[in-house]
């Protein structure tokens, strides 16, 4: 009988001391993982600690001292930070990738999306970071539609974003900026299970597919992060000359978001239903088997 590792690994094709090698790589490069996302916790740990005592006695100097201190970007290590906030005192890290922690601290997702993820984890899943932006994906509300014109209105301070932080508001304390996280909310779904965005179970050939659009995912979320630095920015004196062109840009750059929302498998074919015999012929889908946000939304239901 072949051994299976966690992930699900089958070595069945292997010779005997060679699975029993491959288990134990296995098992090192897990400890080994294990080791380095306790390192980047304790890093974000460190950087509150040090952002604390900065603003307090040194204020507007945190950014600086990243980059010339440990050549730190600001956007790692607030994720850092965020990451510790939302994983810190968590005790399955083990089953949660980094880039699952990452993405699921981020400010935007719903609480109980890490909450089900921990969930998962105190099952003995494995988190990966496509597990977590399927998750992210399916638990997002409908999307409006942008207007052709953005307003530019004043910036909204980010957590930890000193340059922007009145002094007066306080010392910038991050426990008053981020929300202890809380575990007793469920979010419904098999979120282990392979399934599109409406929950609909997906056929083998669309497994590796949709595990892709995890990518395309993750471009729109930091297309979400440009538009809201160029906001940000376009709101500060250094930004003025920006701020000139702001609309424009954010116009543009949210027509790119939807071009790649229309590119994102969202759901099997609701017309040819992913079945091989008719999805050649199919004009909704092309010949794909799924097809994107839009075009399901206007699929007769």
């Amino acid at each position: 009988m072949s051994e299976i590792i966690p992930n699900g690994f089958d070595y069945g094709s292997l010779e005997a001391p060679k699975q029993v090698r491959m288990n134990e790589i296995a098992s090192e490069i897990a400890s080994e993982r294990v080791t380095l996302m306790n390192s980047m916790l304790n890093t974000g740990r460190l950087l509150i600690e040090a952002h604390s005592i900065l603003s307090e006695s040194a204020p507007k100097t945190f950014r600086p001292w990243l980059e010339e201190m440990h050549d730190i970007t600001p956007r790692t290590a607030y994720r850092y930070m965020a990451a510790f906030e939302a994983f810190g005192n968590c005790e399955y890290i083990s089953n949660l990738s980094d880039g699952a922690m990452i993405e699921l601290s981020s400010e935007s997702v719903p609480q109980t999306v890490t909450n089900k993820a921990i969930s998962i984890a105190k099952e003995g899943k494995f988190v990966t970071r496509k597990l977590a932006t399927m998750m992210i994906r399916r638990a997002k509300p409908k999307e409006e539609e942008a207007p052709a014109t953005i307003p530019i209105t004043p910036a909204t301070p980010m957590p930890w974003d000193e340059d922007v932080i009145d002094e007066d508001q306080g010392d910038g304390d991050v426990d008053d900026e981020i929300d202890e996280p809380m575990y007793d909310e469920e979010l419904e779904g098999d979120y282990t299970s392979h399934q599109d965005a409406t929950g609909t179970e997906l056929p083998d050939f669309l497994v590796d597919i949709f595990d892709e659009a995890a990518e395309l995912e993750q471009s729109r979320r930091d297309l979400k992060d440009l538009m809201d630095w160029v906001e940000h920015y376009s709101g500060r004196p250094a930004g003025r000359i920006m701020a000139r062109e702001s609309n424009q840009l954010l116009v543009d750059l949210r027509n790119v978001d939807r071009s790649l929302k229309f590119a994102t498998p969202y759901a099997i074919c609701p017309y040819c239903k992913a079945n091989r015999g008719k999805t050649a012929s199919c004009k909704a889908c092309q010949g794909a088997g799924w097809v994107g946000k839009d075009v399901y939304d206007q699929a007769p239901k």
